[in-house]
């Protein structure tokens, strides 16, 4: 499985371009379409970079999860696997994989692995805070919805 040009759409609208790099809530230097590998603050990419870059990252993404998902035995249709695909491409493999949600996936719970979405809104704020981000809170319902749709 690989994800749709909808998930492709969905997750640039909640990344939005940006050509040279950035700290993103958390600090980290990012760049493009959400890519972070090796970014530095100063990196300058264009708009043609970022497509290929983005691609790249969201296709290592989706096989990631399409290969975990055959090892655990979870079927998933497109909107499942998109709506994984930008939660992970936003906060990581690892998160995903180790999230209550894939637990209740792997247990055949997909009402409460939708709702484990929403439980993922929370960030840093500049003294280094938890606090419930506005932004991360209208993309995990907008997952939720994909995920269910």
């Amino acid at each position: 499985m690989t994800p749709s040009t909808h998930c492709e759409a969905f997750i640039k609208g909640f990344e939005g371009l940006r050509t040279k790099a950035y700290p993103d809530t958390g600090g980290k230097p990012t760049l493009g379409y959400g890519h972070t590998a090796g970014v530095k603050l100063g990196d300058i990419i264009t708009e043609a970079e970022a497509l290929k870059v983005f691609k790249s990252d969201l296709a290592a993404v989706g096989r990631a999860i399409d290969r975990r998902a055959v090892r655990d035995g979870i079927r998933l249709n497109q909107t499942e696997f998109d709506a994984l695909c930008s939660f992970a491409f936003n906060l990581g493999e690892g998160k995903l994989f180790g999230s209550k949600l894939w637990r209740k996936l792997k247990a055949g719970e997909r009402i409460g692995a939708a709702n484990e979405f929403l439980e993922w809104n929370h960030g840093k704020d500049r003294k280094g805070n938890i606090v419930v981000i506005d932004g991360l809170t209208r993309r995990r319902k907008a997952e939720r919805a994909l995920f269910l749709s």
